[in-house]
């Protein structure tokens, strides 16, 4: 089954730091608004398969489209006709489907190789708070041991 390799590995934990060999360019972000599902790209008279009106409706309020550009939307129209010919029956267009999705990160593993994180900002991260006398608490009844002599292994006190 084709893909792209394996996740890429967390920058912290590399050997080597080497700069990007290609520069980015940035360019204005003009996000779209999410469109509905379009009524006129199927042929007359037959309407979407509801598994991909479904699929649609998900990718429209996916926090993964809030950035979309409309050329990105043309792109998931397209994968939708996909999916309608699909589910209709054209089950070679699963690999075409995968690789489509993996480009916007539809799977967690698509996402950790896009280095998209998805947080919850709602969830607190419960810690304990840092308590820089808990060690003292804990070896308060240790009893240090004599300094031995390097000459005949024996404590010195």
């Amino acid at each position: 089954m084709p893909g792209r390799g394996p996740s890429p590995k967390d920058p912290d934990k590399r050997a080597r730091r080497n700069a990007d060999p290609v520069a980015s360019r940035t360019l204005p972000l003009v996000r779209s608004n999410a469109p509905t599902l379009p009524k006129d790209v199927l042929p007359a008279g037959i309407d979407w398969h509801p598994a991909v009106k479904r699929w649609w409706d998900a990718w429209r309020r996916s926090p993964l489209a809030a950035d979309f550009t409309e050329v990105e939307w043309q792109e998931m129209l397209a994968t939708a006709v996909l999916y309608h010919d699909f589910y209709s029956g054209d089950r070679k267009l699963a690999g075409e489907l995968r690789l489509r999705m993996a480009k916007v990160g539809a799977t967690s593993e698509d996402r950790a190789r896009l280095r998209i994180v998805l947080a919850d900002a709602s969830a607190k991260e419960e810690k304990e708070p840092a308590n820089p006398s808990a060690a003292r608490q804990r070896y308060a009844n240790v009893r240090r041991l004599a300094p031995m002599d390097p000459e005949d292994g024996q404590a010195t006190g």
